[in-house]
């Protein structure tokens, strides 16, 4: 019974989390070591769902938030929408949000996306060593701010589904302190 139970736990605790405890970390751009940090390069890490080649340096000059997430991540599915209505709030405006798909294959991905009919820019992690290398994270989904300069400013692992307007709160305003 007791095995039974601690197996049923094990699940849970994997079916509701596909890595880190949600987490927030400020990454300054003066002062700190992560401003003399340069940031590596994610040439050929990235493409689009059906195939072209996608890159980081063709967006300098916007605002990007980046979500990692994948099909099979519960947590990052029930994010999705909180995504989509951050796309919609900041249509016209220096800023693009892509979901990058970390699933095996890109057609998994651009199925999932079309089915649920979803419109904001999705790119496929090809290189998932050179991106994990260049963003350090260790569980998904996993977002990460940009400012326009092309520097990790901000990011965040996790989503909380029972909180999805205190997470888009929370999002936003740091998308905010870059837009201006």
């Amino acid at each position: 019974m007791k095995l039974l139970k601690s197996m049923s736990l094990l699940f849970l605790l994997l079916f509701f989390s596909c890595g880190e405890q949600a987490d927030d970390s400020s990454k300054k751009s003066e002062g700190t070591k992560e401003a003399d940090k340069k940031e590596e390069s994610t040439e050929g890490a990235f493409t689009t769902l059906d195939g072209n080649s996608a890159n980081l340096d063709n967006l300098k000059g916007k605002v990007v938030l980046i979500d990692f997430w994948a099909t099979w991540c519960p947590p990052c599915k029930a994010g999705m929408p909180t995504m989509q209505a951050i796309s919609k709030q900041y249509e016209g405006k220096d800023f693009v949000m892509i979901g990058v798909s970390l699933d095996n294959k890109p057609d998994i991905a651009a199925d999932y996306v079309k089915k649920n009919n979803f419109t904001y820019t999705f790119w496929f992690g090809k290189d998932k060593q050179l991106i994990k290398k260049r963003f350090e994270f260790q569980g998904i989904p996993a977002l990460f701010l940009l400012d326009k300069e092309g520097k990790t400013v901000w990011n965040h692992i996790g989503f909380n589904a029972s909180d999805a307007e205190g997470e888009k709160a929370k999002i936003t305003a740091e998308i905010d302190k870059y837009l201006k």
